[in-house]
């Protein structure tokens, strides 16, 4: 799907560290359920994503599959912590935090499939990027890589 492009990374959304479509490809086979989340973009473009929705939370398994195919963990939060306290993973090789994964790469993905899904349409009416995971610096779009303070005491 056009989301699963976009959140493995493409010409305007980052890749996951050390996780390339392959890798991807891979975790989808082993989670099935992901297909639910890669889709709805497809079906409601421009919908923000949320850590309570369902679709993220197939996301979030999906991406603690993507670093720990046997692992039955559903957060990647938790699998940060396993991984780095139980298996000394370095931090490059963890995956994002769950805020991370919501309001940066998740929703900038969410974007680009929304903006692909849509290309059809004789008149484009897109929202601006901003609160899509990019930011407005001297006059151009740059991606946000933290996200506020005050999203993460929200996100819990």
């Amino acid at each position: 799907t056009s989301f699963f492009h976009a959140y493995c990374g493409c010409d305007t959304t980052s890749a996951v560290f050390g996780k390339g479509k392959k890798s991807a490809w891979e975790a989808w086979k082993c989670y099935p359920d992901a297909t639910k989340a890669f889709c709805f973009s497809r079906t409601n473009p421009f919908t923000h994503t949320k850590a309570d929705s369902q679709h993220f939370q197939h996301l979030e398994r999906w991406t603690v599959i993507l670093y720990d195919k046997s692992s039955n963990i559903e957060s990647v939060n938790e699998i940060r912590r396993v991984l780095c306290c139980q298996r000394g993973k370095a931090m490059q090789d963890l995956p994002p935090t769950q805020s991370v994964l919501v309001v940066e790469h998740t929703r900038r993905a969410s974007y680009k499939a929304s903006v692909w899904s849509t290309c059809h349409l004789p008149q484009d009416d897109l929202p601006s990027p901003e609160g899509w995971g990019w930011t407005q610096d001297n006059g151009s779009w740059q991606p946000l890589w933290t996200a506020s303070n005050s999203f993460y005491t929200n996100v819990r």
